[in-house]
This record gives structure tokens, C-alpha cells and sequence, in this order.
């Protein structure tokens, strides 16, 4: 099911067996996707491996909560990730999932509107905001000419048109190979002002 080493596997499974036991306690994803969650929620987010910018070596995940894309890509992906989310008992399970899963990753618990600039060089988000305000925030946090990936549906794309009155951005929207309603918006060029 992974494309990864023996030991990067075993990790990641890891990281799906903890978010199973701890989504009995808090709600880190939909009740009823619990199932899903290696053949959706984490096949979802390996798929970010392929699309990240060559030389990246730091990310940000815009609310983090279940660690979906940012703990699966701190595990797989080489780059240090910054996880941010303002809920403590999501942060709590974030820091337990960085030691179980020995992640390169920090917590940050805080809104990322009002976190200071982290300087990312790939800006991540799952489920999170509408796309003006995922901009306004990797405008924020990523370095300039970062790249930003964002797990979307097709059915969400009149928030693109709507961000165009705030923002001038490239974007290319790619099919999810895990979810057919689902997308991954690869967004680049962002500057304020339309």
C-alpha cells in the first residue's frame, strides 16, 4: 500500500494505528471515514510526495489537526513540517504523533493568521478554509515562490473565482488518485491584489 522503505512504512502505519485509537477520543476525522483511513486519508496524502517543489525543505501545514497531509509528509517526504492548529487536544495528539512516529516536525498551537511568518517552502492544507484565506495565510508563511497544495474538490471551485478578487495566482487543479470527488490545487505566483 505504501510506496515508501520497509521502515518508513512501518512508521506511517504507525501514525494510522495512533490516529484510529485517538479518533475514538477526538474528532480527528469524520466518524464515518474512520475506515478509510489508510486507503483515503493517508493514500490522500502520500499522493502530496509527488507534487512537491525540488530542493523543498520545509513545510507548513495550515490546520493540521489529524496530522493529514503534514505528519504523513514529515514522515515521507524528507522536509521538516510545521503543524499548525489552534485546538489543544489536536495539538496534544500531533506532539504524540511526532515522538511515536519520530517525525521532523513542531507543533505550533495558534491560528495561522496570527502566527508569525514561518518561511516555508511548500504551504499545505486538507479541509481546512476557503482558498482566499489558505491564500492569505501561505502569502504568510511561504518564503516567496513558495508552493502551495491544497486538498480541495471539484465542487469547491467556486472559491477560486472568489479569491481572484484578493489574489493573482497560477493555479493547476490535478485529480485525486484516492478520492474521484477529490483534487489537489497546486498554487504558485501568489501576490495580493487583483
Amino acid at each position: 500500500m505504501w510506496l515508501a522503505s520497509r521502515e518508513t512504512a512501518a512508521r506511517i502505519e504507525a501514525f494510522a494505528s495512533l490516529l484510529e485509537r485517538w479518533n475514538t477520543r477526538i474528532n480527528l476525522v469524520g466518524r464515518g471515514d474512520a475506515a478509510a483511513i489508510r486507503t483515503r486519508h493517508v493514500a490522500d496524502s502520500l499522493q502530496v510526495l509527488a507534487l512537491m517543489p525540488s530542493g523543498a525543505t520545509s513545510a507548513v501545514d495550515l490546520g493540521s489537526g489529524s496530522g493529514l497531509p503534514g505528519v504523513v509528509l514529515a514522515i515521507a517526504g524528507g522536509v521538516h513540517v510545521h503543524l499548525v492548529d489552534r485546538d489543544q487536544r489536536k495539538a496534544a495528539f500531533l506532539r504524540e504523533a511526532i515522538r511515536v512516529c519520530d517525525a521532523k516536525a513542531t507543533v505550533h498551537v495558534a491560528d495561522f493568521l496570527e502566527l508569525p511568518p514561518l518561511g516555508a517552502d511548500l504551504v499545505l492544507s486538507r479541509a481546512t478554509a476557503p482558498l482566499a484565506v489558505l491564500l492569505d495565510a501561505g502569502h504568510r508563511h511561504g518564503r516567496n515562490g513558495a508552493v502551495m497544495l491544497f486538498h480541495k474538490s471539484a465542487a469547491q471551485f467556486p472559491e477560486a473565482e472568489a479569491a481572484r478578487a484578493r489574489h493573482r495566482f497560477a493555479l493547476q487543479r490535478l485529480p485525486s488518485r484516492s478520492d474521484p470527488r477529490g483534487e489537489i490545487w497546486r498554487v504558485s505566483g501568489v501576490s495580493h491584489g487583483a
